[in-house]
């Protein structure tokens, strides 16, 4: 962040020496984005415990029930991320209305389970091992082999996104103190997963945005700037691969200088 900032600094330092059309921009900007999905259930627990269903006793089959239920209903996922954005854009034209922008721009977010999270089988489990006798037994035996199943979704999930992005705007009043613009950005790069090893994960967007400029005088700018994201995650690992695709709106804010 250290080094952004002496970087706007000496172009601020630069942009001042020049008072003919201003066609390059530097930009510098963070934003925040909050979002929710569907995760679709998964029905491999409901073979998992095929083993309990010659049992009669009524605490085992409210948990069957339970893991029936939560199995093939999606879970809703939470979704926030915070954003930063750095780049550049040149202006072309005589009326310098059209733009073309690129630069880097990187995403860090977490994922959280709102709904639908395992809490109807940890509340069947709680209430059989209560129960003790031969529910309990057979349920702790179960726990020791499919740990994961029996726990609340309740953690958050962290990942992170740095792609280069390359993008056109079209500008309303390039010369004026408010300045409209719309546009689209694609990109492309990587994602990562803390703690996670042995797969290899790329993202590519599509991102149509609408923002205005606030132009303090020629070389300096603030902006706002909203965006709707259209992002597919490519992740492969060992002999399985998978892709899936969010829409995410962002919210971004930043400062510029125009040379």
């Amino acid at each position: 962040m250290k080094h952004f900032v002496l970087c706007f600094l000496a172009l601020s330092i630069a942009s001042s020496l020049h008072a003919e059309d201003r066609r390059w921009s530097f930009f510098l900007g963070g934003g925040f984005s909050q979002y929710q999905y569907e995760s679709p259930g998964d029905p491999g627990s409901i073979f998992a415990f095929s083993s309990l269903n010659s049992s009669s006793s009524p605490e085992i089959k409210q948990f069957q029930q339970a893991v029936i239920l939560e199995s093939v209903t999606s879970s809703t996922i939470e979704t926030k991320e915070t954003h930063g954005r750095l780049g550049f854009e040149y202006l072309f034209g005589d009326g310098m209305y059209f733009g073309l922008n690129f630069g880097l721009s990187y995403a860090s977010g977490k994922d959280r389970c709102v709904s639908n999270c395992g809490e109807l089988t940890q509340l069947a489990l709680l209430n059989a091992l209560n129960a003790g006798g031969t529910s309990a037994s057979t349920l702790t035996t179960q726990l020791i082999l499919f740990p994961g199943l029996f726990s609340i979704s309740d953690s958050s999930d962290g990942y992170s996104t740095t792609m280069l992005d390359i993008g056109f705007n079209g500008h309303f009043n390039p010369r004026g103190t408010f300045d409209p613009y719309v546009g689209l950005d694609i990109g492309g790069g990587i994602c990562q997963f803390p703690g996670v090893e042995g797969i290899t994960c790329t993202v590519a967007k599509v991102a149509p945005k609408l923002g205005f400029r606030y132009n303090f005088s020629e070389a300096f700018f603030a902006y706002l700037q909203t965006e709707y994201q259209i992002e597919t995650f490519q992740i492969s690992g060992g002999s399985t691969s998978a892709s899936d695709t969010y829409e995410n709106p962002v919210a971004l804010i930043g400062l510029g200088v125009r040379w």
